[in-house]
């Protein structure tokens, strides 16, 4: 939940008062909950989530530029279920539609109270 807030108290501000030409994304996996390094719990699910979200800001803000950049991850199992998820967002998604980070996935839980 707390990766979901930043997307949407930081992140979506910034690019809408930027405006960027193309989202670059430096798409890291340590942060996956099963990764042994990066000591975060971010679920393969949420990670596919905000692939979506960036999918629908890059529509908004930079016709659909959105360049995606593996760089990270430490456990196979949990870098393969997270590529997957993200790799199904880019793919099976159709075209974007809707407000980026306008609502949280159902399953995700409460978001953190400065949300």
């Amino acid at each position: 939940a707390a990766l979901w807030a930043v997307c949407t108290e930081v992140l979506l501000p910034a690019a809408r008062r930027y405006r960027p030409d193309l989202i670059l994304v430096s798409a890291g996996f340590d942060a996956a909950s099963s990764d042994p390094i990066g000591g975060a719990r971010v679920s393969p699910r949420l990670f596919g989530a905000v692939c979506e979200e960036l999918r629908r800001l890059a529509a908004e803000l930079c016709r659909g530029r959105l360049l995606l950049a593996l760089e990270g991850g430490y456990c196979a199992d949990a870098l393969r279920e997270a590529v997957g998820e993200v790799t199904s967002a880019l793919v099976d998604g159709g075209a974007p539609s809707g407000a980026a980070f306008a609502k949280p996935p159902w399953w995700l839980g409460p978001l953190p109270a400065s949300a």
